[in-house]
């Protein structure tokens, strides 16, 4: 918390972070990265995107739908394998500190293989 500033301007900051369209475009970010998810994770983000319904009215296209993705493998991964969920969190944390990459706002292939679909 340092410099000093007053509680609203942290406030501001973590509101920004938590909403639906951050959330959307770290995942965007996540899936355009390096980052190995396996095919088990692939699938929770699909099954969270498609649980979530439309969303509120001041979202874009499927902002809300992969926000719940995120969202739910984070919750997965918290029950299942926290040590797991701390590198995705310590691995968005960076991609949240970074610059706007090539192709964020293209359609995501939730379809796209990971290292462990070429192993199966």
């Amino acid at each position: 918390m340092w410099p000093v500033v007053k509680p609203q301007v942290h406030r501001s900051k973590a509101v920004a972070l938590v909403r639906a369209e951050a959330q959307s475009v770290l995942l965007r970010r996540l899936l355009l990265s390096a980052w190995p998810i396996t095919s088990d994770e692939r699938g929770l983000l699909r099954r969270g995107r498609n649980a979530a319904g439309r969303g509120p009215p001041r979202l874009s296209g499927g902002a809300y739908g992969e926000a719940s993705a995120l969202e739910t493998l984070i919750g997965y991964l918290y029950f299942s394998d926290r040590g797991r969920m701390q590198e995705l969190l310590d691995f968005l944390q960076v991609l949240s500190d970074g610059e706007a990459q090539e192709g964020e706002d293209a359609v995501v292939d939730w379809q796209a293989g990971s290292e462990d679909d070429e192993e199966d």
